[in-house]
């Protein structure tokens, strides 16, 4: 984990960011914070816990393309210890804010101070907020059900006492997504999460986890024929780019890895004697080195490396049960994948820049064989 190279001081204490794409048990990329906002920061201090309440809107030196990030901010105080951006031992505090899916859904920059108070659905509530109590782990759990100024369901709080900021959000996770799943069962209405902050009350430090914003692409000339075998693949590539799901990510990255071996098949059986030798989409090879995948961010570049040197057969038949089966399929006795569920999820975003990369060569290839 890297710390920061910015920092934002004032006169009695600051604070230091960290960004981490993925989670956190992963390397990181740093960002530098910035702090457009000219009011001065909010110096109410907690008498027990230490933590401090600041004014910090963070500008994101934004990744290529969009995805899922984990940004951390520690308050440092003037003759004082900052405390592990991982966490320690002690009680934590977890907001989840929702979002209506496809609306703004989508982090520009990262605003802890409105992360604590924002969030939005399309599900109304019928007097104060709502308690639940939830039952059937190793403890009772009691959530927060919180709506908006609009009267809409807008956040879960909990609190967990825990070892990490992994650990907790790993436990809010497993408890809060299946409750937003039966909400959205019992009202027959989309819902998602758009972030998760966690604040250590020990030590103030916070966490907050949402998808950002991509860079803006420059788009060049675009000229040639467009095929019949090549649409499908094009199509079920910009959804794996757009959907904000990430099972159905894999699972359309897939799609044109698996159909590219398929069309390649039926080449290959029709193909004549005076037709050149179709290249078989399954040699391709994972790049031998890390080193070799320029532009990457640490985090990416750590989810190639069990693949390094493989070929795209040996990775598609390495992944299929565990991924691809696992996340099209609810089987009884079957490994299957849930949201719901944080490992299963990490387990997905662990493998997507893998399938994003073996997908896109081999669209690449295609449009090569075409001339385009």
């Amino acid at each position: 984990m890297k710390n920061s190279r910015g920092h934002l001081q004032e006169s009695r204490r600051g604070c230091q960011l960290v960004s981490r794409r993925g989670q956190r048990r992963k390397s990181s990329q740093s960002t530098r914070a910035h702090a457009p906002s000219k009011r001065p920061p909010n110096e109410n201090v907690g008498s027990k816990t230490g933590a401090t309440n600041m004014n910090l809107n963070t500008q994101l030196d934004r990744q290529r393309l969009t995805g899922f990030m984990t940004y951390t901010m520690v308050p440092i105080f003037t003759g004082g210890e900052a405390g592990s951006p991982q966490g320690s031992g002690g009680m934590y505090d977890v907001v989840v804010s929702l979002g209506v899916p496809g609306l703004g859904m989508y982090l520009a920059d990262v605003d802890f101070n409105v992360a604590s108070t924002s969030g939005d659905s399309q599900i109304i509530f019928n007097g104060a907020d709502l308690a639940v109590t939830i039952t059937g782990t190793d403890q009772n759990i009691s959530v927060t059900l919180h709506q908006n100024v609009e009267g809409r369901l807008a956040q879960v709080r909990l609190s967990v006492n825990s070892e990490s900021f992994l650990a907790t959000e790993r436990f809010a996770h497993d408890i809060v997504m299946p409750l937003i799943s039966r909400i959205a069962f019992e009202t027959d209405t989309a819902l998602d999460v758009r972030t998760t902050l966690i604040t250590e009350r020990r030590t103030g430090i916070q966490s907050i986890s949402g998808t950002v914003l991509g860079k803006p692409a420059v788009i060049g000339r675009i000229q040639g024929p467009m095929t019949q075998e090549l649409r499908p693949f094009l199509a079920s590539y910009r959804e794996g780019l757009s959907v904000n799901s990430v099972p159905y990510q894999v699972l359309a990255f897939w799609k044109v890895i698996e159909g590219v071996s398929s069309f390649h098949l039926n080449r290959v059986r029709r193909k004549n004697a005076n037709q050149a030798q179709v290249a078989d989409p399954d040699g391709h090879k994972i790049p031998q080195s890390l080193d070799d995948l320029l532009g990457q961010d640490d985090w990416i570049r750590a989810c190639f490396a069990p693949y390094l040197g493989k070929t795209f057969g040996d990775v598609r038949t390495e992944m299929k049960e565990p991924i691809r089966d696992a996340v099209a399929h609810i089987v009884p006795r079957f490994d299957f994948r849930s949201t719901d569920v944080f490992d299963d999820l990490h387990l997905c975003r662990s493998v997507l820049p893998v399938l994003r990369y073996m997908a896109r060569v081999l669209i690449e290839a295609e449009i090569t064989s075409l001339g385009i």
